[in-house]
């Protein structure tokens, strides 16, 4: 099977917000067609996460869940080189590739030394309905705040990671808003500028288990703990806002 066989339609990808590498774009950017599995395409981003065959993040960079799968010679390849090495990777794109394919990671590097990522089909399905369905409930509440205020530009904060498609989404929608990603407590706890209106796009708990959340919980945190610091990171979230300003949690569920 030909990987080409499984892309998208060309209208598939009018909605295309991971930026589809088209086949005929392969030779200009040093892409080898054999390098993209069937049953996926090639894109210049990818969603936050998605659980590897192994274990682990397979857009994720790290391989300590996969060492004893890796032989001392790949193992000695990976270690020494870091994805942003532009030459190196050069170098060594093809053995990093395999190496990649083999512990079951979605990412690939061109003999250009970049990076791009293997985007299962139905992950793209899915990835994209969720993201409007959503972007269209957030839509509604960024119009009705507009509204309510009778202000045109507003500054908005949104509370998710920094590769969330939906931020790119909502800021071609709302060109004449500012939108903020807060994607760490360290953004939260330096933002100088008060925000009209936050939003909190997904469940609090999710957010907490980001790697630049997670990093601020030290060690492992009981449940009693947990409900405390996402207490603490609400209202870290809370004292950002104008006066007037309001938050919108749209989530699966929120801490009672």
């Amino acid at each position: 099977m030909d990987s080409t066989d499984s892309l998208p339609s060309e209208s598939f990808l009018q909605e295309d917000p991971l930026g589809f590498i088209k086949p005929e774009e392969f030779d200009s950017l040093g892409i080898e067609a054999a390098d993209i599995q069937p049953g996926t395409f090639a894109a210049r981003k990818h969603p936050a996460k998605l659980l590897s065959r192994f274990g682990g993040n397979a857009y994720g960079f790290g391989f300590f869940e996969v060492y004893e799968r890796l032989s001392a010679k790949d193992l000695r390849l990976i270690q020494s080189i870091t994805p942003d090495d532009r030459e190196a990777v050069r170098e060594y794109y093809q053995e990093i590739n395999r190496i990649y394919k083999k512990i079951g990671l979605l990412i690939r590097f061109s003999s250009l030394g970049k990076p791009y990522y293997l985007i299962p089909i139905h992950l793209f399905l899915t990835s994209l309905s969720t993201v409007k369905n959503k972007t269209e409930e957030i839509s509604k509440i960024i119009d009705y705040h507009r509204r309510k205020f009778l202000k045109e530009n507003h500054r908005i904060g949104l509370v998710t990671h920094e590769d969330d498609l939906m931020s790119n989404d909502l800021s071609l929608r709302f060109r004449e808003h500012e939108f903020v990603v807060l994607d760490s407590f360290e953004k939260i706890r330096n933002r100088q500028e008060a925000l009209d209106l936050i939003i909190v796009a997904r469940d609090i708990y999710e957010i907490l288990f980001m790697e630049k959340f997670r990093a601020e919980a030290k060690g492992r945190l009981s449940k009693k703990q947990l409900d405390y610091y996402a207490t603490y990171i609400l209202g870290s979230i809370y004292h950002l806002l104008k006066e007037d300003g309001e938050i919108f949690v749209i989530a699966n569920q929120i801490p009672l």
